[in-house]
């Protein structure tokens, strides 16, 4: 009895292995990203796509999801960042940058967009008080796990490989014989 316990247990344990293998998310399926501990959940990300295409009056499809997800990790990043070099961002310094980004201000409007807006200006606002270098230091240094759906995280420039990150290749063609 103890003996098919023990067997039963490594299966399972086998079976959370393979499914944490295949997440591409450290901390759960579900997240879209994580970005140095901080997650960013797919119901996230899918609420700020449908938000931006309300707000520039668009159809869900027609908003690139890697854009998105790519402003959300910058704003992510930018409030660890700012955290430390105890930089605080307040409501005044993210409505006037608000006025300066074109399109912002629509974002802002919209509940479920505004987290878009908000890292887009947080992003605009640490980057002045840090300036690049420290910015892109932090950028590279980073720990950056995407969900394999959404592509691949390029440390070096900041942005997403829109190239799939799964973990399944598509085969390559075999020639037919003449």
């Amino acid at each position: 009895m103890a003996r098919s316990s023990a067997v039963l247990r490594r299966a399972a344990a086998g079976v959370v292995l393979a499914v944490l293998a295949l997440t591409g998310c450290a901390h759960s399926p579900a997240n879209a990203a994580v970005v140095n501990g901080a997650e960013i959940t797919g119901s996230q990300l899918h609420s700020a796509i449908n938000g931006v295409a309300s707000s520039l009056q668009a159809r869900p499809e027609q908003i690139q999801q890697t854009a998105v997800l790519g402003a959300l990790i910058h704003g992510r990043l930018s409030d660890q960042i700012a955290a430390a070099h105890h930089i605080v961002i307040t409501q005044g310094q993210r409505d006037a940058m608000i006025k300066q980004l074109q399109g912002a201000d629509r974002l802002a409007a919209n509940p479920d967009s505004r987290p878009v807006a908000y890292a887009l200006v947080d992003q605009q606002l640490v980057l002045s008080k840090v300036g690049e270098d420290v910015y892109r230091k932090a950028l590279k240094d980073a720990t950056v796990t995407l969900n394999p759906r959404y592509g691949a995280w390029n440390a070096s420039t900041g942005a997403i490989d829109g190239s799939s990150g799964s973990l399944s290749q598509p085969a390559t063609p075999v020639p037919a014989k003449p």
